[in-house]
């Protein structure tokens, strides 16, 4: 990983650069969540995924129940590395 534009990066980039929840959460990333039926967005506390899943658990691909009440959407993960202009979805296999 050694470009100097970070937004040329694929997904698959860096997903290598950080495969999991304790990886990510050392390396300072911000993952979000967003649901495009209700259109909430939040921030995900790495801390606490790891906790409930280990620090070896996978969120690239993943997505859950929106958290916000009534709403029956999914929500999906993106991901921004510190010095990233954009965030990025965290898909299965980039």
């Amino acid at each position: 990983m050694g470009r100097r534009n970070l937004d040329r990066y694929t997904a698959a980039d860096w997903r290598a650069a950080c495969p999991t929840v304790g990886s990510i959460r050392r390396a300072g990333w911000v993952v979000t969540a967003a649901c495009p039926t209700c259109d909430l967005e939040i921030v995900a506390d790495l801390s606490v995924v790891e906790t409930m899943k280990g620090s070896e658990y996978s969120r690239w691909g993943a997505t859950t129940r929106c958290r916000r009440r009534w709403c029956e959407g999914r929500m999906a993960f993106f991901v921004r590395p510190p010095g990233a202009q954009m965030e990025f979805r965290m898909v299965a296999d980039g």
